[in-house]
């Protein structure tokens, strides 16, 4: 039996740490194993927002004959090439192409410990106004803070996770009051 080899590829997300194992796997046809050198698929895992447990998985497929079908933690297969998990836990992505010749990998989701609440700014330019936030809530030290666009005004002493504010967005804290970064 021929020697398949196993690749590692440990990736780093700015969201969330994920370690992908690439695997190769073999078909049977009329008693011959094809050897699936040509095709593997590539995965994105999208970090959930607002603490929630659902990530998103994008897989690709590259090599191989189209149309790919995909699958995950070996259920049936589908078309689609976006899955949604549950973070926390390992999943097993296949492919397969038209000529019945697949890959594995194996994704290990992690959770994201802390919530990114993104400045959506829907009513007002008011800090503590919790229909500006995507999560609905006023960022407290639980929270990364993205301000992309727009300006924000802080009323009040807010301390938090982490804070990025974009070139094109303002942010005033106003006179008496402290925002407080924690990283």
């Amino acid at each position: 039996m021929p020697n398949l080899g196993v690749k590692l590829l440990i990736m780093k997300a700015p969201f969330m740490i994920f370690t992908v194992v690439f695997l190769f796997f073999t078909t049977l046809s009329k008693g011959q194993i094809l050897l699936c050198a040509g095709l593997h698929v590539v995965a994105s895992i999208d970090s959930p927002e607002c603490g929630s447990s659902i990530a998103t998985i994008t897989a690709t497929g590259i090599g191989g004959t189209k149309p790919y079908l995909y699958s995950i933690s070996v259920n049936q297969f589908q078309s689609s090439n976006i899955f949604h998990v549950t973070t926390g836990d390992f999943y097993q992505l296949q492919i397969k192409d038209s000529n019945n010749c697949g890959y594995d990998t194996v994704l290990s989701v992690k959770a994201n410990s802390v919530p990114y609440n993104n400045w959506v700014g829907s009513s007002d330019n008011v800090w503590e106004n919790p229909i500006n936030w995507s999560c609905g809530f006023i960022p407290d030290s639980l929270s990364n803070v993205v301000i992309n666009s727009g300006t924000v005004i802080l009323n009040s002493n807010v301390t938090v996770n982490s804070l990025k504010v974009n070139p094109s967005a303002v942010l005033t804290v106003n006179s008496g009051f402290n925002l407080i970064v924690l990283h």
